[in-house]
């Protein structure tokens, strides 16, 4: 199977525009067999929400096609989208990340059912902060509101993530 890294830059360049300050992906080149015009926006945004692009029948992740065409190579890594909305592809909002900070980055979980994350509430009506690191655990405390966990897993999530971590609350 070829792999995003197995399609060259030039390729890319061949066939799509990208323009960084709006992340969209252009045809620079008619393709009529799949209904592409130049200059028509390229690609496709995927159930997860990500966009995908096909190149000589490779399927390929946007935001991955965008770095290669702003930076002349394939990231090492992971890409993290900085604002967690997967179809931003501005170069502004990504960066490499390794899986645990792109897991930091990860939003509010659907089934978080108090809407602040990294808390939920316990049995006696108290509410428990807890954060994972690198896939351990830890409990951070029970507390008598909502907002004080909350505060306790922000604070948690600046110390242990930095730049990676999503204080973000439920609206």
């Amino acid at each position: 199977m070829v792999t995003m890294r197995q399609i060259p830059v030039e390729r890319l360049r061949e066939l799509l525009g990208y323009d960084p300050e709006s992340g969209v992906l252009t045809w620079r080149v008619s393709r009529p067999k799949y209904g592409c015009a130049v200059g028509q926006r390229a690609g496709w945004i995927e159930p997860k929400g990500y966009v995908h692009v096909s190149i000589d029948q490779v399927k390929l992740k946007g935001h991955r096609v965008a770095w290669a065409l702003h930076y002349g190579a394939w990231p090492a890594g992971n890409l993290d989208h900085v604002n967690g909305v997967r179809s931003d592809n501005r170069i502004a909002n990504l960066r490499i990340a390794d899986q645990h900070q792109n897991i930091a980055n990860s939003p509010i979980r659907v089934n978080n059912k108090c809407g602040v994350k990294g808390v939920v509430r316990t049995e006696d009506g108290k509410w428990q902060a807890q954060i994972t690191v690198r896939g351990k655990r830890h409990h951070l405390g029970r507390f008598k509101t909502k907002e004080a966990a909350g505060q306790a897993y922000e604070a948690a999530a600046e110390k242990h993530f930095g730049e990676f971590a999503r204080k973000q609350r439920n609206p």
